[in-house]
């Protein structure tokens, strides 16, 4: 499996504004929006940095994924675009992005977080395909509670349980975001690991079916801390 996560854009040295108790709530200001976020030219330059490394190795044996796994969000999909297509991929195993709902950064609060409907991203990226079930709206982000780490590694280890379920290839990409990532890694037992903005990170897995349901963590409270009335001073 490998995991890489989206190039950061530059416009945002965090995906959502550095005040975040005012302005992550909100879908931008002074002429910018951070609402599900889009890549700016470095962030694309990086997302392209990735297809060079791959276009370099795939040649000399490096597995092409089988399927490609990504987050909903858009600046996601406009890295695994960048990456992935126009490279020189078996016939066999093409470019084809699956999204899948559970593949998301934090959710909840951060707008940025917050991803397009259903209709929007059908018809602006029809090459996607998305899973059964794919709402309209975006129905996991709330604005008022922000998603605890243990919550998040919960849902990260519910999408593997689908993906290993259902999905029987064995070269998996998943182009994700830094805190699921993190989640990711940890709920596989991988030691933990910064991974840099528009790196790699080859993970081997080895998928063990058993039985009942995995436990669901205590609900804790929100993750964003006391929110602000007005911008701060």
């Amino acid at each position: 499996m490998y995991v890489r996560p989206f190039p950061l854009p530059n416009a945002y040295s965090h995906p959502c504004p550095e005040r975040q108790c005012y302005y992550a709530a909100l879908d931008g200001a002074d002429g910018l929006t951070w609402s599900d976020a889009h890549l700016t030219p470095t962030g694309a330059q990086q997302a392209l940095a990735a297809h060079a490394l791959w276009a370099q190795h795939l040649p000399h044996g490096l597995p092409a994924p089988q399927t490609y796994y990504v987050s909903p969000l858009t600046r996601t999909v406009q890295t695994a675009d960048l990456t992935f297509q126009h490279l020189p991929l078996p016939r066999a195993r093409p470019y084809k992005p699956h999204v899948k709902e559970l593949l998301r950064e934090t959710l909840g609060i951060h707008t940025c977080d917050r991803r397009s409907t259903r209709s929007h991203l059908h018809a602006t990226y029809p090459h996607l395909i998305l899973e059964p079930g794919f709402a309209e709206p975006d129905r996991l982000w709330r604005p008022d509670y922000r998603e605890p780490r243990s919550a998040r590694a919960y849902r990260l280890a519910m999408l593997l349980d689908d993906v290993f379920g259902r999905d029987e290839g064995v070269w998996l990409s998943m182009t994700a975001h830094s805190g699921a990532i993190v989640s990711l890694l940890e709920v596989v037992g991988h030691r933990e690991w910064g991974l840099e903005t528009g790196g790699v990170v080859p993970v081997l897995v080895k998928g063990v079916k058993v039985h009942g349901r995995r436990e669901v963590p205590e609900k804790e409270p929100s993750d964003s801390g006391p929110m602000c009335d007005e911008p701060p001073v």
